[in-house]
């Protein structure tokens, strides 16, 4: 898969890779954070996508820059198998992480949110991509992480194997 951003660059949907000069990007984060090592990736919808990149890439710049993690997104056509979803990766540090995570689902709220009705708050829905061999420790033995409830909206879809988290920025 190659992400926007990156130095591989597909032509269409075909397997054909050619690759491209680099040149500096704006999207880069700051230097400075030594401890890169941590990713996250989350499935979106063209749409979501779409509106996390901004025109001319605005939005997505600034959330590098306030966060100082970097995300990058799959092509648009380049889903997630067995969907149309487009993959997000966000690496950086924990708290780089952890801030442009809280900025994107902070954004999609405010374009995307569904209401509950009432006073509740918004939800959106997101999908995370989780190794197979992480999914213990997600779901815990015999399902006691969520059953502690440290998971307060947790989803596991039977029917296909998914496990979900409602995701809300703090």
């Amino acid at each position: 898969m190659a992400m926007e951003g990156s130095e591989s660059v597909r032509n269409g949907p075909s397997s054909e890779v050619r690759q491209t000069q680099s040149s500096p990007r704006k999207s880069t984060p700051p230097p400075g954070n030594e401890d890169k090592g941590t990713h996250l990736r989350f499935l979106l919808s063209n749409a979501e996508a779409g509106s996390i990149i901004g025109k001319g890439g605005s939005t997505i710049n600034d959330i590098q820059s306030q966060s100082g993690a970097r995300v990058q997104l799959s092509r648009s056509y380049e889903c997630f198998p067995g969907t149309s979803d487009r993959i997000v990766m966000v690496s950086g540090t924990v708290d780089d992480v952890l801030k442009a995570v809280d900025l994107i689902l902070s954004k999609l709220l405010d374009e995307f949110y569904v209401e509950n009705g009432g006073e509740m708050d918004p939800e959106s829905k997101t999908r995370l991509v989780v190794p197979n061999s992480s999914c213990g420790g997600i779901i815990g033995k015999g399902g006691a992480i969520i059953k502690a409830n440290l998971f307060e909206h947790a989803v596991y879809d039977y029917q296909f194997g998914s496990f979900y988290i409602l995701l809300k920025p703090n």
